[in-house]
């Protein structure tokens, strides 16, 4: 086995032990943003074999963040494609592994196109990059859908690598498209900004060789009619999900939820409107916590917040120099054309966010986490072009120990302050979940927990996260904010041992004490 291979062999599964150990400290195994509450729920249903259920009566005592009742039915309000994926964990009682499993996938592909597209050390520098990444680990720590969506955007621009070298290239338009069409999938706007370059950029190669009356034509257009046909087969699986869910595949199931809650400018897009203003407001922010969370490489002295606060959502101090490596990689790269692409994708991701009317940072910059491979390859073609460069001089190595002890300060000095503000993010703490069982007349007795009179959900979110949509599994918690469910709640349940919540208080109902 080479060297190189070794190296990259433990890279993967140190991708994957440290997402496996982030999903457990600081998260404990459990969501915390409402949007991973609806992908799991909605990943529980997908595992059941339906894509929506009835809603459940009386709605406000099932009610979950981000969940639709319509018509008489109940459905998550994302596109489908990321709770499908989810499922597959969920079938095991494990949804976090499924991440896991996307942050070494990620790992071995950018070090493969990066190994193809520039050099071998290129390819591993990349995959060391990309593994001690902040925003990796944060992510891939988590429930939500960003990691496989990085995953599926560079298995897609290393297909149509692939395509454009000539190799297999129905193959490898059949790749890309189920790849990019995953993306839409999961996250549409995302995959929008995605395709937008590649999408300007084949058209280009297909008009030159028209313009040049070359053969390679139809070897030039195959692959790429595979791809928008795949593309647009997989991708149907959003419209699809909409039509089972509301009778319209065209229905933007955001609304459902806010009305206001859709992709524009004006008085009516966003909470309070939305202008170009806001959005690059919200870009210049969002790019902030990126440029420190990318690397973990920040100016010093930094004195971040020990925890994730309501006016500074990234904890971030001193301004991020993550983007430091990019100049490099267009000073020494010798792919220019595709460095420039990649460097495209991440202009159009960031353009078509802006489009948005709100930014991301609470964990991270994560709607931008997609274009982290295409900067990573490039930041990684530029410490190896700098390092060939002073080769002639000796100094080679002493590019590679910098970056190393970069790496080192990094994880050691920022990635753990950072990953450890999260902990308990949002109330969401095992400590409920601990209580409930102690108080359990055994641990095969099933419960039944209310949470009753005015509340906040997040007083019950650990809960909320094992109680599934048919409500089977040994711990559920029901809502009763008027105080009037109680008695049809415990008469629909009568073989669980009922527990309430009042007043963030849990207390244990005595069976003669019980309704």
């Amino acid at each position: 086995m080479k060297r190189t291979t070794l190296i990259v062999l433990l890279l993967i599964y140190a991708a994957m032990w440290a997402a496996a150990w982030v999903s457990r400290d600081p998260f404990e195994r459990l969501p915390h943003l409402e949007d991973e509450f609806a992908y799991l729920y909605q990943a529980r249903i997908f595992e059941h074999g339906d894509i929506v259920i009835d809603s459940p009566n009386p709605r406000r005592a099932y009610w979950q963040p981000f969940l639709i009742d319509y018509e008489g039915k109940r459905f998550g309000k994302y596109p489908p494609g990321w709770p499908l994926l989810l499922a597959f964990g969920t079938s095991t009682r494990i949804p976090w592994v499924v991440s896991v499993y996307f942050a070494g996938l990620t790992i071995a592909i950018v070090y493969r196109f990066g190994r193809e597209l520039y050099n071998e050390s290129t390819g591993v520098i990349a995959a060391l990059l990309m593994t001690t990444s902040p925003i990796s680990l944060l992510l891939s720590g988590t429930l939500m859908s960003h990691t496989a969506a990085l995953f599926f955007t560079t298995l897609f621009m290393y297909s149509l690598w692939r395509i454009e070298l000539r190799q297999n290239i129905l193959w490898w338009g059949f790749l890309g498209g189920i790849s990019l069409g995953i993306n839409i999938a999961m996250r549409p706007l995302t995959a929008v900004g995605i395709a937008l370059p590649f999408v300007i950029y084949s058209a280009g190669r297909l008009g030159w060789v028209l313009y040049k009356d070359s053969p390679a034509f139809w070897p030039t257009l195959k692959p790429l009619v595979v791809l928008g046909m795949v593309t647009l087969l997989i991708g149907a699986m959003w419209p699809a999900f909409n039509y089972a869910a509301t009778g319209e595949p065209t229905k933007n199931l955001y609304t459902l939820i806010w009305k206001y809650d859709r992709i524009g400018f004006g008085p009516e897009y966003g909470r309070s409107g939305h202008t170009i203003d806001k959005g690059i407001q919200h870009a210049k922010d969002d790019l902030r916590c990126y440029a420190r969370d990318l690397f973990g490489w920040t100016t010093y002295p930094d004195n971040p917040p020990e925890k994730v606060q309501a006016n500074n959502n990234c904890v971030k101090d001193k301004p991020g120099v993550s983007w430091a490596l990019l100049p490099l990689g267009f000073i020494f790269m010798h792919r220019r054309k595709w460095s420039i692409l990649l460097l495209a994708l991440a202009v159009s991701l960031v353009g078509v966010h802006m489009a948005y009317w709100i930014g991301a940072q609470v964990y991270s910059a994560r709607y931008y986490f997609e274009m982290s491979s295409a900067l990573v390859l490039i930041s990684a073609a530029g410490v190896s072009g700098f390092a060939q460069f002073l080769r002639r001089f000796q100094l080679h190595a002493a590019v590679y120990s910098l970056l190393f002890i970069a790496v080192f300060v990094s994880l050691i000095g920022y990635t753990p302050d950072r990953l450890r503000a999260l902990r308990g993010y949002g109330r969401v703490t095992r400590d409920q979940i601990e209580e409930v069982e102690n108080l359990r007349e055994s641990p095969d007795t099933p419960v039944l927990v209310v949470v009753s009179g005015e509340h906040h959900w997040r007083d019950v979110a650990p809960l909320m996260a094992l109680t599934d949509p048919y409500a089977a599994n040994d711990i559920i918690v029901l809502r009763d904010p008027d105080s009037q469910y109680l008695p049809m709640l415990r008469a629909n349940y009568p073989d669980r041992q009922l527990m309430l919540v009042i007043d963030q208080k849990l207390y244990p109902i005595a069976p003669e004490a019980e309704p």
